[in-house]
């Protein structure tokens, strides 16, 4: 079984340091270790650098703080079977997570399971935690489970997500006990959560010494214990036990003369009675955190580029000879120099191998890479384990650079330092390189796109590949690109990026897209074959990301896209059944039409099929040669969707 631990960390190094040690000390490498970073500053690139060639780890910058909210990031990232919330500053024993793996898979109707916390081997945290294996229920999950100690089956957590507005750093007044609260949650789903005590976890005793800084947040605390017990309207002996108890001790040290320590428990009774005794609205917004799913897609944090980033150009490669000199000699022009160039021969068998090699032998920027033939995905695979930069270009072997991209991509990721994509417009050329009257690609999405996407079934409006930079923390988690996308690169980016990152434009044809007889030519006769080729593309781009964004975000999220939803496959549809004279195509057509989601195509549509057979069937050629006819439609369907908001 593979493991993802989610580690959320804020102002600790050292201490994160010793739970990497441990991890290495595992008697198992399936297991991946997400990051979530909290930290303003960069002291954890150094610590993610020692060990990011030790195990998998995903570092994940978030802006803001919040332990629930950090949880729920790397829940979204998280694509293990088991899934753990170690803290930055415990250990795991050697081979604990073997003992882990061999209790899920020796009895499958265990959902979750929660150990014994240690300050040292011979000694627990707290009097109540050393008792028998047992069944924990929505009131025994109290004193049984800290988040640390739990490990859960991702498949039964059911969308289900961590109370934003409970925890460290949620900026509420309860500042504790998110962990039961999801776990109490997790239970009254149906799933069965068993304490072992023979599962030991380090974790430094916090109340051994107090502090002022201890006194401080034991207030918080025990707001969030106070909470919790309203929230789930926990048993009365319970919540009397809960404010009573501290008080008692209270009173016991002072009478010791101790008064650091009986300010403390003074802090937890008042702490959980002002919990207890909180607002109706309050509670409210408490209930309805847990009611919502609160891990709402967020952009992954990316880490501050460097004045004069280094930039990769991955280029595959097959049969293109003719075509590599002037895609090559593109890049020797570029005005900014901070690059380096992986081409990848993906096994031709014209001399592209000679041609690439005169330009390595000229420039030691460019690299060559030699493969047996796997496709363009595989070609670019193999360019990616060979990056080094902070910047990933994409260019086919077939197009070229204006000598200005690659700087102004910089300065716009400089300038947009959330966006993780960069696209800009492209100049149509011919098979011998001279322009074409038709710039591509004016109409494509921008910003943040994510939201907006499921409501679409994904649809995404990119450009060609040669058109596309990402930064390498988004490329990360893109790559290896799957096989079966293959020569859909661009789309399948464009999708899937889109649930990662903002988009960028610039908004000049920085590039030049090639049409001749061997590539796909996106500007070809609109004929039913295309548009059934079209239909495929898209539905198996559409299945692809459902897996991605499942295994990033999340099934929930992932069972949200659907195909049907998508904007450009009912585009195809439409175009397909105009040109056919299929005798039923109307019923189907009108059905199409009904779940288009912009009001100016559908009235289009419904005028297509209104007119006789003929002139429908020669509607959408023009739409699909004319780029003016294009144009008026985009700006028709701009004016109307502005008018819609």
């Amino acid at each position: 079984m593979r493991f993802s631990l989610i580690v959320c960390t804020l102002g600790r190094r050292d201490e994160l340091v010793g739970l990497f040690d441990s991890l290495v000390r595992q008697n198992r490498s399936d297991f991946e270790t997400i990051l979530v970073d909290q930290n303003t500053d960069d002291r954890l690139v150094e610590v993610v650098a020692q060990f990011a060639d030790r195990f998998p780890l995903k570092h994940i910058r978030m802006t803001g703080t919040g332990a629930s909210r950090a949880r729920n990031l790397g829940l979204d990232h998280a694509t293990g079977e088991l899934i753990g919330f170690p803290d930055d500053d415990c250990q795991y024993f050697n081979g604990y997570l073997d003992i882990v793996g061999q209790v899920f898979s020796e009895d499958p109707s265990i959902g979750c399971i929660s150990g014994y916390p240690t300050a040292s081997v011979n000694q627990g945290i707290g009097a109540d935690w050393q008792t028998g294996r047992m069944d924990l229920n929505p009131v025994t999950v109290l004193n049984r489970c800290q988040e640390f100690t739990i490990f859960l089956r991702k498949q039964d957590l059911r969308g289900l997500r961590y109370n934003e507005r409970l925890g460290v750093g949620a900026q509420t007044p309860w500042g504790a006990e998110e962990g039961p609260d999801f776990l109490i949650r997790l239970v009254q789903t149906g799933c069965r959560l068993i304490y072992f005590p023979f599962l030991f976890i380090y974790h430094p005793d916090k109340i051994s010494t107090i502090t002022p800084r201890t006194l401080q947040r034991a207030v918080g605390y025990a707001r969030g214990r106070g909470c919790l017990l309203r929230l789930h309207r926990f048993p009365q002996p319970i919540v009397l036990a809960s404010v009573f108890r501290p008080m008692i001790g209270c009173i016991l040290f002072l009478l010791k003369g101790e008064s650091l320590r009986s300010k403390y428990y003074f802090n937890i009774a008042s702490g959980t009675l002002r919990g207890l005794l909180m607002s109706r609205a309050e509670l409210a917004q408490v209930r309805d955190g847990a009611r919502t799913r609160t891990a709402a897609i967020q952009p992954v944090l990316l880490r501050p580029l460097p004045s004069q980033p280094v930039v990769s150009v991955l280029i595959a490669n097959y049969n293109y000879a003719r075509f590599l000199p002037a895609a090559l000699d593109s890049l020797l022009e570029q005005t900014y120099p901070n690059w380096h160039a992986i081409v990848c021969d993906d096994g031709s068998t014209d001399n592209s191998e000679r041609v690439i090699q005169q330009y390595v032998d000229r420039d030691p920027r460019i690299q060559l890479l030699k493969k047996s033939n796997g496709g363009q995905n595989s070609a670019f695979n193999a360019c990616y384990r060979e990056v080094r930069g902070q910047i990933v270009c994409l260019l086919d072997a077939d197009d070229l650079f204006d000598r200005r991209k690659i700087q102004l991509v910089v300065e716009s990721f400089l300038a947009n330092s959330e966006a993780g994509v960069c696209n800009h417009f492209s100049q149509v050329i011919d098979s011998d390189g001279h322009p074409r009257a038709i710039t591509m690609h004016r109409f494509f999405d921008s910003g943040w796109l994510a939201n907006q996407a499921l409501a679409r079934g994904a649809c995404v409006y990119v450009p060609t590949t040669s058109c596309m930079s990402i930064r390498r923390d988004i490329a990360d988690l893109l790559f290896p690109i799957p096989q079966r996308q293959d020569r859909d690169l661009d789309g399948y980016i464009g999708m899937a990026a889109q649930f990662l990152t903002p988009f960028c434009i610039v908004h000049e044809p920085l590039s030049s897209y090639r049409i001749h007889a061997n590539n796909m030519g996106g500007l070809t006769e609109t004929t039913p074959q295309r548009l059934r080729y079209e239909l495929h593309l898209i539905e198996l781009r559409t299945a692809t990301l459902k897996q991605f964004v499942s295994k990033c975000l999340g099934e929930e999220l992932a069972g949200r896209i659907a195909l049907e939803d998508n904007p450009q496959y009912l585009q195809a549809a439409l175009k397909l059944l105009a040109i056919e004279s299929a005798d039923r195509r109307l019923p189907r057509a009108l059905a199409l039409i009904r779940r288009h989601p912009n009001p100016k195509w559908r009235a289009i549509w419904r005028a297509i099929f209104a007119a006789p057979g003929p002139l429908s069937r020669l509607a959408v050629p023009l739409m699909h040669r004319s780029y003016r006819v294009k144009a008026v439609i985009h700006r028709l369907m701009g004016r109307a969707n502005a008018a819609a908001t």
